[in-house]
């Protein structure tokens, strides 16, 4: 999935002209510029969150990159990163994408003084139909914008001319939405001709992708340029920085300057990237403390700041610390800090920043109720779990929930707490998560009360259910089979294959089983499921003699994604499915390799919210002469059934 996007922050009519070369060479002069006033320092910091829709729906399945490492969403959006990262002391970048979306980005500065642990939510855009314009030219408006496209402007990633159709998705990001937070790219910081990081005002983004019909990236002709038209108020400077974002670095850098003409924005734009109009403002770094008035930390506190004239500065929440920083806040005038709860808002006021400050905000009185939960973090052997990170998920009588963060001393003890309004949910229960050797693991829930609870959590395996699914004659299992001519030799046989053979023609075979997930709630959290295959020992495809066969028989196990029927499926009506969270199995020379426990817990949390349709094996070369086969549920060994195991917590 390649994209290219754009963002044009816009309040205003205007052009915009930006002539710096090329794309490679506009990057390495950035990041050259940077590198000089980017501190290379570092710091640890464990990081968690939830990836939204518009909708503000859980986003499943996307992934998450942060420190050189990647996580996967699961079924109800959350992410976490299983050990400490290392990321930039000031500008930590985060990068969500998801087939269906366009990339999001999240700039954070980790805790100064300690390690913590934070919590970042993202918004992620759907990407709408496309408008398409023909390569030799045209004009075509999508979601409000206009593009002009003047003959021979648009080239193939290679640089090859392209006349085919251009496929244009745009999307507006309303800098006064309430959730503009988190939705936009980076935070509101960049990098001006002077080479000063300066705080910034947004007037509007549109992201944009462009793509040829097979879905490949496509670039502006050298010497060329596109037009874009934005609506835009009447009410702007006559003339703005231009800047662009830097995707290595999360940080916005000035590329030009947008003039006003007329009722719209015009923009003549021959690199397509992620774009941003704004004001700069001097800037100090704010260091916010959130307590009670017994200096309890605020953890896991949604806050959203403002300017003295309602223009947006900051969406975070609060690290376990109840700590956060503002690198680049707008300093000599007033700031308003407004903490956001489920059923209220609280608004506090900030003296101008003058200089480099630390602010403490405590929260506290008879509208307000504090839960603080105290005790010691254990293994299932009660061996206390040691300077490790935990979450702990609260769940309100009235549905909501709130995530607290923590890490564990030398002896495992913990001290953890927020403060709500008193309009809030009666009562609450908490569970709960924490990564033990690889795997994670979920407590019992358990009830808290308002003040100081005494919470002693295991985590243990019994915590959460465990289905072994291994049916025997399974009515939901087929292999798809055809030759290359379209005649359908489809069949529920003793194995399941993945191949491409040869008999009076070439044939391809997938393998198909859908196992009965009923039994798991749907809104339980899978904790891991796990599916073994079987080399079948006595094979009737291939060469019947070896159940693997073939110089390049690595094969994905994917999740099918439409209803099929065993009786009427064939090979050319059989469903689709989909390459989120497959599974790669590599080429084997082994002439029989069992595949035990396969790690398919993605494709079972997709399962969950998506709709069970079942799972596919299939070649990832279908070239012949290479198969794998596996026993099937009408295998007469029942011990070689296709086994499925679940744990998730209810």
């Amino acid at each position: 999935f390649i994209s290219v996007l754009i963002s044009f922050f816009f309040s205003c009519q205007k052009s915009l002209h930006w002539t710096d070369g090329t794309p490679n060479n506009v990057i390495s002069k950035e990041n050259a510029r940077l590198e000089k006033v980017v501190t290379n320092q570092t710091k640890e910091t464990w990081l968690n969150g939830q990836v939204v829709n518009e909708q503000n729906q859980p986003v499943t399945g996307a992934s998450v990159s942060c420190g050189n490492k990647t996580v996967i969403t699961d079924n109800k959006g959350f992410y976490r990163f299983k050990e400490a990262l290392r990321v930039n002391k000031d500008y930590a970048l985060i990068k969500i994408e998801k087939p269906g979306f366009m990339t999001g980005y999240r700039t954070f500065t980790p805790n100064k003084t300690e390690l913590a642990y934070k919590y970042e939510k993202v918004m992620l855009q759907a990407t709408p139909a496309a408008k398409v314009v023909p390569g030799t030219g045209g004009t075509v408006t999508a979601d409000n914008i206009k593009f002009t496209f003047t003959a021979e402007s648009v080239v193939t990633k290679d640089g090859t001319p392209y006349i085919g159709n251009v496929n244009i998705t745009a999307r507006y990001i309303d800098p006064n939405a309430a959730n503009f937070g988190f939705m936009m790219p980076g935070m509101l910081a960049g990098l001006n001709n002077n080479d000063q990081i300066n705080a910034m005002q947004s007037f509007g983004m549109a992201n944009v992708e462009l793509k040829d019909d097979a879905g490949e990236k496509l670039e502006i002709a050298a010497g060329k340029t596109v037009k874009i038209e934005m609506p835009a108020s009447a009410t702007a400077p006559n003339s703005i920085p231009l800047w662009h974002f830097n995707e290595d670095y999360g940080i916005w850098v000035q590329q030009g300057v947008a003039t006003k003409q007329g009722s719209v924005f015009v923009a003549e734009v021959n690199h397509f990237s992620i774009w941003n109009i704004d004001l700069e403002f001097n800037d100090f770094e704010l260091n916010l403390k959130f307590q009670t008035n017994d200096t309890t930390p605020l953890a896991n506190q949604l806050v959203s700041v403002y300017r003295a004239n309602d223009e947006y500065v900051s969406t975070f929440y609060t690290d376990n610390a109840g700590e956060a920083t503002l690198i680049n806040c707008p300093s000599n005038e007033g700031l308003k800090v407004q903490l956001i709860f489920t059923c209220d808002t609280v608004l506090y006021s900030l003296a101008p920043l003058t200089q480099t400050r630390n602010d403490t905000i405590r929260v506290t009185g008879p509208s307000y109720k504090t839960y603080q939960l105290e005790g010691v973090v254990n293994e299932c052997s009660n061996v206390p779990f040691a300077k490790h990170a935990f979450e702990m998920m609260l769940t309100g009588s009235n549905g909501s929930f709130i995530v607290l963060n923590g890490i564990t001393n030398d002896t495992g003890g913990y001290n953890i707490s927020t403060v709500l309004p008193i309009c809030e949910a009666s009562t609450f229960d908490v569970q709960t998560i924490a990564e033990v050797s690889g795997q994670y693991f979920y407590t019992a829930v358990t009830p808290i009360a308002e003040g100081v609870n005494d919470y002693n959590p295991v985590l243990c395996n019994s915590t959460s259910t465990t289905i072994t699914l291994q049916p025997a004659n399974n009515a939901n299992e087929l292999n798809f089979a055809g030759y290359d001519n379209g005649s359908n030799i489809s069949a529920h046989l003793k194995e399941l294959c993945a191949g491409a053979w040869t008999n009076n023609g070439v044939f391809f075979m997938r393998g198909a089983m859908k196992f009965d997930l009923s039994g798991i709630p749907a809104n339980a959290t899978i904790v891991s499921a796990k599916l073994t295959l079987f080399s079948i020992p006595d094979p009737q495809n291939g060469d019947q003699i070896n159940a693997n066969s073939g110089p390049a028989n690595s094969m994905f196990i994917q999740r099918l994604t439409q209803d099929w029927n065993a009786t009427t499926a064939t090979w050319t009506n059989q469903p689709t499915a989909t390459s989120t969270n497959q599974v790669n199995i590599p080429h084997t020379s082994q002439n029989f390799l069992d595949l035990v426990d396969i790690n398919v817990t993605g494709i079972v949390r997709d399962m969950l919210t998506q709709g069970n349709h079942g799972f596919q094996m299939r070649l990832q070369n279908e070239s012949i002469y290479n198969v794998r086969q596996f026993a099937s549920s009408v295998h007469s060994n029942t011990a070689k059934h296709p086994k499925l195991v679940v744990a998730y917590i209810p």
